[in-house]
Protein backbone atom coordinates (compact mmCIF):
# COMPACT_ATOMS: atom_id res chain seq x y z
CA UNK A 1 0.00 0.00 0.00
CA UNK A 2 1.29 3.40 -0.94
CA UNK A 3 0.97 5.61 2.11
CA UNK A 4 1.87 9.18 2.77
CA UNK A 5 1.83 11.56 5.71
CA UNK A 6 2.05 15.26 6.32
CA UNK A 7 5.50 16.60 7.20
CA UNK A 8 6.17 20.28 7.82
CA UNK A 9 9.62 21.27 6.67
CA UNK A 10 11.91 22.59 9.40
CA UNK A 11 12.76 25.61 7.36
CA UNK A 12 9.17 26.50 6.43
CA UNK A 13 9.53 29.97 7.95
CA UNK A 14 12.32 30.71 5.50
CA UNK A 15 10.47 29.33 2.49
CA UNK A 16 9.37 32.68 1.16
CA UNK A 17 12.97 33.80 0.84
CA UNK A 18 14.92 30.57 0.26
CA UNK A 19 15.63 29.45 -3.29
CA UNK A 20 16.98 26.04 -4.32
CA UNK A 21 20.04 25.81 -6.60
CA UNK A 22 17.64 25.28 -9.50
CA UNK A 23 15.79 28.49 -8.68
CA UNK A 24 12.64 26.77 -7.49
CA UNK A 25 11.04 27.89 -4.26
CA UNK A 26 10.90 25.40 -1.42
CA UNK A 27 7.36 24.34 -0.43
CA UNK A 28 6.08 25.56 2.92
CA UNK A 29 4.41 22.18 3.55
CA UNK A 30 4.57 18.71 2.05
CA UNK A 31 2.37 15.63 2.13
CA UNK A 32 4.92 12.98 1.31
CA UNK A 33 5.78 9.28 1.54
CA UNK A 34 7.02 9.03 5.10
CA UNK A 35 5.08 6.73 7.42
CA UNK A 36 6.01 7.78 10.92
CA UNK A 37 2.75 9.43 11.89
CA UNK A 38 -0.94 8.67 11.81
CA UNK A 39 -3.31 8.98 10.10
CA UNK A 40 -1.89 7.43 6.95
CA UNK A 41 -3.12 8.58 3.54
CA UNK A 42 -3.13 5.68 1.13
CA UNK A 43 -4.08 7.16 -2.24
CA UNK A 44 -6.27 10.25 -2.57
CA UNK A 45 -9.26 9.91 -4.87
CA UNK A 46 -9.92 13.66 -4.81
CA UNK A 47 -7.83 16.63 -3.70
CA UNK A 48 -9.94 19.77 -3.22
CA UNK A 49 -9.65 23.27 -1.83
CA UNK A 50 -12.72 23.97 0.28
CA UNK A 51 -12.79 27.42 1.82
CA UNK A 52 -9.36 27.96 3.32
CA UNK A 53 -8.83 24.23 3.88
CA UNK A 54 -7.39 21.37 1.82
CA UNK A 55 -9.52 18.23 1.66
CA UNK A 56 -8.21 14.81 0.66
CA UNK A 57 -10.81 12.15 -0.09
CA UNK A 58 -8.92 8.91 0.35
CA UNK A 59 -9.50 5.37 -0.89
CA UNK A 60 -8.89 3.96 2.60
CA UNK A 61 -10.17 4.84 6.07
CA UNK A 62 -10.15 7.39 7.51
CA UNK A 63 -11.53 8.60 4.22
CA UNK A 64 -11.55 12.37 4.85
CA UNK A 65 -8.45 14.39 5.77
CA UNK A 66 -8.74 18.14 6.29
CA UNK A 67 -5.63 20.36 6.38
CA UNK A 68 -4.93 24.01 6.98
CA UNK A 69 -2.81 25.67 4.32
CA UNK A 70 0.14 25.84 6.71
CA UNK A 71 0.24 22.05 6.35
CA UNK A 72 -1.24 21.13 9.72
CA UNK A 73 -3.80 18.35 9.97
CA UNK A 74 -7.10 19.80 11.21
CA UNK A 75 -9.42 16.82 11.10
CA UNK A 76 -9.51 13.17 9.99
CA UNK A 77 -12.84 11.36 9.91
CA UNK A 78 -14.83 8.72 8.07
CA UNK A 79 -14.41 5.21 9.38
CA UNK A 80 -15.08 2.08 7.32
CA UNK A 81 -18.64 0.92 7.86
CA UNK A 82 -22.30 1.68 7.23
CA UNK A 83 -23.18 3.77 10.29
CA UNK A 84 -23.60 7.56 10.41
CA UNK A 85 -20.48 9.28 9.08
CA UNK A 86 -19.01 5.95 7.92
CA UNK A 87 -18.16 4.90 4.38
CA UNK A 88 -17.59 1.83 2.29
CA UNK A 89 -16.25 3.44 -0.89
CA UNK A 90 -16.76 7.21 -1.18
CA UNK A 91 -16.29 8.35 -4.77
CA UNK A 92 -17.09 12.06 -4.98
CA UNK A 93 -16.94 15.17 -2.80
CA UNK A 94 -18.59 18.52 -3.61
CA UNK A 95 -18.35 21.80 -1.69
CA UNK A 96 -20.67 24.83 -1.67
CA UNK A 97 -18.97 28.17 -1.10
CA UNK A 98 -22.40 29.72 -0.49
CA UNK A 99 -23.35 27.47 2.45
CA UNK A 100 -19.93 25.99 3.41
CA UNK A 101 -21.57 22.60 2.96
CA UNK A 102 -19.57 19.52 1.95
CA UNK A 103 -21.36 16.51 0.44
CA UNK A 104 -19.60 13.15 0.13
CA UNK A 105 -21.21 10.64 -2.23
CA UNK A 106 -20.79 6.96 -1.37
CA UNK A 107 -22.67 4.72 -3.85
CA UNK A 108 -21.57 1.56 -2.00
CA UNK A 109 -23.57 2.74 1.02
CA UNK A 110 -26.21 4.34 -1.20
CA UNK A 111 -26.08 7.76 0.41
CA UNK A 112 -24.85 11.33 0.41
CA UNK A 113 -23.27 12.42 3.70
CA UNK A 114 -23.36 16.09 4.52
CA UNK A 115 -20.98 18.21 6.61
CA UNK A 116 -20.66 21.91 7.36
CA UNK A 117 -17.17 23.39 7.28
CA UNK A 118 -16.18 25.44 10.31
CA UNK A 119 -12.82 25.12 11.97
CA UNK A 120 -13.25 21.41 11.15
CA UNK A 121 -15.98 19.27 9.56
CA UNK A 122 -19.27 19.03 11.43
CA UNK A 123 -21.47 16.05 10.54
CA UNK A 124 -25.01 17.13 9.59
CA UNK A 125 -26.71 13.97 8.33
CA UNK A 126 -27.24 11.96 5.15
CA UNK A 127 -29.63 11.38 2.26
CA UNK A 128 -30.29 8.44 -0.04
CA UNK A 129 -28.28 8.01 -3.25
CA UNK A 130 -29.87 5.63 -5.75
CA UNK A 131 -27.32 5.66 -8.57
CA UNK A 132 -23.56 5.70 -9.18
CA UNK A 133 -22.20 9.26 -9.48
CA UNK A 134 -19.24 10.23 -11.63
CA UNK A 135 -18.83 13.73 -10.17
CA UNK A 136 -20.79 16.50 -8.46
CA UNK A 137 -20.63 20.24 -7.86
CA UNK A 138 -22.61 22.94 -6.09
CA UNK A 139 -24.23 26.00 -7.64
CA UNK A 140 -25.23 27.96 -4.58
CA UNK A 141 -27.49 25.61 -2.63
CA UNK A 142 -28.16 23.34 -5.61
CA UNK A 143 -26.21 20.10 -5.94
CA UNK A 144 -25.60 18.86 -9.50
CA UNK A 145 -24.62 15.21 -9.88
CA UNK A 146 -23.13 13.66 -13.03
CA UNK A 147 -24.57 10.25 -13.94
CA UNK A 148 -25.71 8.64 -17.17
CA UNK A 149 -29.33 7.74 -16.47
CA UNK A 150 -32.28 7.31 -18.81
CA UNK A 151 -33.63 10.77 -18.09
CA UNK A 152 -30.38 12.69 -18.65
CA UNK A 153 -26.79 13.45 -17.70
CA UNK A 154 -26.90 16.12 -14.97
CA UNK A 155 -29.24 15.73 -12.01
CA UNK A 156 -30.09 18.67 -9.76
CA UNK A 157 -30.87 18.18 -6.08
CA UNK A 158 -32.17 20.73 -3.58
CA UNK A 159 -32.83 20.54 0.14
CA UNK A 160 -36.51 20.96 0.89
CA UNK A 161 -38.11 20.50 4.31
CA UNK A 162 -34.89 18.90 5.52
CA UNK A 163 -34.77 16.38 2.67
CA UNK A 164 -32.65 16.25 -0.49
CA UNK A 165 -34.99 16.13 -3.48
CA UNK A 166 -34.30 15.77 -7.20
CA UNK A 167 -35.64 18.91 -8.87
CA UNK A 168 -34.32 18.84 -12.42
CA UNK A 169 -32.45 16.99 -15.16
CA UNK A 170 -30.19 18.66 -17.71
CA UNK A 171 -27.94 17.81 -20.63
CA UNK A 172 -27.30 14.83 -22.83
CA UNK A 173 -24.00 13.35 -23.90
CA UNK A 174 -22.85 14.50 -27.34
CA UNK A 175 -19.57 13.09 -28.66
CA UNK A 176 -18.21 12.77 -32.19
CA UNK A 177 -17.09 9.15 -32.48
CA UNK A 178 -17.94 6.10 -34.64
CA UNK A 179 -19.21 4.35 -31.49
CA UNK A 180 -21.19 7.33 -30.21
CA UNK A 181 -24.45 5.32 -30.14
CA UNK A 182 -22.97 2.28 -28.38
CA UNK A 183 -24.18 2.08 -24.76
CA UNK A 184 -20.85 0.74 -23.46
CA UNK A 185 -18.92 3.55 -25.12
CA UNK A 186 -21.41 6.13 -23.86
CA UNK A 187 -21.00 4.79 -20.33
CA UNK A 188 -17.22 5.23 -20.62
CA UNK A 189 -17.56 8.69 -22.18
CA UNK A 190 -19.85 9.84 -19.35
CA UNK A 191 -17.05 9.40 -16.83
CA UNK A 192 -15.59 12.86 -16.32
CA UNK A 193 -15.53 16.06 -14.29
CA UNK A 194 -17.95 18.88 -13.54
CA UNK A 195 -17.67 22.56 -12.73
CA UNK A 196 -20.63 24.62 -11.54
CA UNK A 197 -20.21 28.19 -12.81
CA UNK A 198 -22.54 30.19 -10.57
CA UNK A 199 -21.68 33.48 -12.29
CA UNK A 200 -22.94 32.21 -15.63
CA UNK A 201 -25.59 29.80 -14.28
CA UNK A 202 -23.84 27.05 -16.23
CA UNK A 203 -22.57 23.55 -15.55
CA UNK A 204 -19.50 22.46 -17.50
CA UNK A 205 -18.68 18.80 -18.18
CA UNK A 206 -15.55 17.30 -19.70
CA UNK A 207 -15.27 13.58 -20.44
CA UNK A 208 -12.32 11.86 -18.79
CA UNK A 209 -11.17 9.79 -21.76
CA UNK A 210 -13.28 10.82 -24.77
CA UNK A 211 -12.76 14.13 -26.51
CA UNK A 212 -16.01 15.77 -25.47
CA UNK A 213 -16.99 18.79 -23.40
CA UNK A 214 -20.42 20.20 -22.65
CA UNK A 215 -21.64 23.59 -21.44
CA UNK A 216 -25.17 23.43 -20.05
CA UNK A 217 -27.15 26.62 -19.44
CA UNK A 218 -29.32 25.74 -16.46
CA UNK A 219 -31.75 28.65 -16.87
CA UNK A 220 -32.70 27.76 -20.46
CA UNK A 221 -31.85 24.03 -20.27
CA UNK A 222 -29.80 24.34 -23.45
CA UNK A 223 -26.35 22.98 -24.14
CA UNK A 224 -23.30 23.56 -26.30
CA UNK A 225 -21.04 20.64 -27.22
CA UNK A 226 -17.32 21.14 -27.78
CA UNK A 227 -14.23 19.13 -28.65
CA UNK A 228 -10.88 19.86 -27.01
CA UNK A 229 -7.97 21.01 -29.16
CA UNK A 230 -4.77 18.96 -28.84
CA UNK A 231 -6.49 16.41 -26.59
CA UNK A 232 -5.43 12.82 -27.40
CA UNK A 233 -8.17 10.43 -26.24
CA UNK A 234 -8.02 6.71 -25.64
CA UNK A 235 -8.76 4.51 -28.64
CA UNK A 236 -12.10 2.69 -28.48
CA UNK A 237 -12.76 -0.17 -30.90
CA UNK A 238 -15.72 -2.48 -31.34
CA UNK A 239 -14.85 -6.15 -30.79
CA UNK A 240 -17.08 -9.23 -30.61
CA UNK A 241 -19.07 -8.97 -27.41
CA UNK A 242 -18.11 -5.45 -26.46
CA UNK A 243 -15.57 -2.64 -26.79
CA UNK A 244 -11.80 -2.62 -26.44
CA UNK A 245 -9.99 0.48 -25.25
CA UNK A 246 -6.30 1.18 -25.32
CA UNK A 247 -3.60 3.76 -25.83
CA UNK A 248 -3.15 5.25 -29.32
CA UNK A 249 -0.05 4.61 -31.39
CA UNK A 250 2.90 6.12 -29.56
CA UNK A 251 1.44 5.28 -26.15
CA UNK A 252 0.48 8.82 -25.08
CA UNK A 253 -3.05 9.90 -24.25
CA UNK A 254 -4.87 12.54 -22.21
CA UNK A 255 -7.52 12.35 -19.48
CA UNK A 256 -9.54 15.13 -17.88
CA UNK A 257 -8.70 15.30 -14.18
CA UNK A 258 -10.38 18.57 -13.11
CA UNK A 259 -12.12 21.75 -14.26
CA UNK A 260 -11.50 25.00 -12.44
CA UNK A 261 -12.57 28.60 -12.50
CA UNK A 262 -9.76 31.16 -12.92
CA UNK A 263 -9.88 34.98 -13.26
CA UNK A 264 -9.60 34.69 -17.04
CA UNK A 265 -12.40 32.13 -17.34
CA UNK A 266 -12.41 28.33 -17.13
CA UNK A 267 -9.57 25.84 -17.51
CA UNK A 268 -9.77 22.09 -18.07
CA UNK A 269 -6.86 20.27 -16.43
CA UNK A 270 -5.73 17.17 -18.33
CA UNK A 271 -3.26 14.49 -17.29
CA UNK A 272 -0.90 13.06 -19.91
CA UNK A 273 -0.28 9.30 -19.67
CA UNK A 274 2.55 7.51 -21.46
CA UNK A 275 4.41 4.19 -21.48
CA UNK A 276 5.55 4.73 -17.87
CA UNK A 277 2.33 6.28 -16.53
CA UNK A 278 -0.87 4.32 -16.99
CA UNK A 279 -3.42 7.09 -16.45
CA UNK A 280 -6.38 6.92 -14.02
CA UNK A 281 -4.47 9.18 -11.61
CA UNK A 282 -0.95 8.24 -12.70
CA UNK A 283 0.33 10.90 -15.13
CA UNK A 284 3.66 12.05 -16.53
CA UNK A 285 2.50 15.68 -16.61
CA UNK A 286 -0.52 17.94 -16.53
CA UNK A 287 -1.81 20.41 -19.09
CA UNK A 288 -4.17 23.38 -18.95
CA UNK A 289 -6.77 23.88 -21.69
CA UNK A 290 -8.49 27.30 -21.55
CA UNK A 291 -12.21 27.10 -22.33
CA UNK A 292 -14.45 29.90 -23.44
CA UNK A 293 -18.17 29.69 -24.03
CA UNK A 294 -17.55 29.99 -27.76
CA UNK A 295 -14.94 27.22 -27.95
CA UNK A 296 -11.66 25.85 -26.62
CA UNK A 297 -8.01 26.47 -27.23
CA UNK A 298 -5.14 24.00 -27.24
CA UNK A 299 -3.05 23.01 -24.25
CA UNK A 300 -1.53 26.24 -22.95
CA UNK A 301 0.92 24.91 -20.38
CA UNK A 302 2.26 21.53 -19.31
CA UNK A 303 3.82 20.88 -15.92
CA UNK A 304 4.71 18.02 -13.60
CA UNK A 305 2.12 19.18 -11.04
CA UNK A 306 -1.66 19.43 -11.03
CA UNK A 307 -2.60 22.84 -9.67
CA UNK A 308 -5.42 22.14 -7.22
CA UNK A 309 -6.02 25.82 -6.52
CA UNK A 310 -4.79 28.92 -4.71
CA UNK A 311 -5.86 30.82 -1.61
CA UNK A 312 -4.31 34.08 -0.48
CA UNK A 313 -0.57 33.72 -1.10
CA UNK A 314 -0.46 29.91 -1.34
CA UNK A 315 -0.94 27.45 -4.17
CA UNK A 316 -1.64 23.73 -3.71
CA UNK A 317 0.06 21.32 -6.12
CA UNK A 318 -0.51 17.57 -6.49
CA UNK A 319 0.95 14.60 -8.32
CA UNK A 320 0.82 10.82 -7.82
CA UNK A 321 4.20 9.81 -9.29
CA UNK A 322 6.10 8.03 -7.82
CA UNK A 323 3.81 8.31 -4.77
CA UNK A 324 0.86 10.61 -3.99
CA UNK A 325 2.43 13.94 -3.09
CA UNK A 326 1.09 17.39 -2.20
CA UNK A 327 3.25 20.52 -2.07
CA UNK A 328 2.00 23.88 -0.80
CA UNK A 329 3.99 26.85 -2.14
CA UNK A 330 4.08 30.59 -1.77
CA UNK A 331 3.96 31.00 -5.53
CA UNK A 332 1.57 32.29 -8.16
CA UNK A 333 1.47 28.84 -9.88
CA UNK A 334 2.81 25.34 -9.42
CA UNK A 335 6.39 24.68 -10.59
CA UNK A 336 6.75 23.35 -14.11
CA UNK A 337 9.33 20.71 -13.15
CA UNK A 338 9.39 18.06 -10.44
CA UNK A 339 12.03 19.75 -8.29
CA UNK A 340 12.51 20.43 -5.48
Amino acid sequence: MRSIRLSSLLFALLASAFQSPLGAQVPVAVIDGEREREPLIANPRRVLLIGDRLLLLDREAPFLHLYALDGSLVHATGRLGSGPGEYRSPQVAAYSTATRELSVLDPANGRITRYVLGDSLRYEGSAELEFHPEDACYMGRQLFVLAMLRDGLLHRFERRAGRLEKTGVFGSLAVVHPLAADPIFRSQATQGRLLCDSDGNRVIFSSRSANAALIVDVASNTQKSLTLANFTPLVFEAVPGGIRQGAPKGGKFDETVAIRRVPAGVEIIVGRADSLHEGSGDYAEFGLIPLSFSGVEGVRRRAAWQEVGARNDRVVCYRADPIPLVHIYRLAACPVGRTP
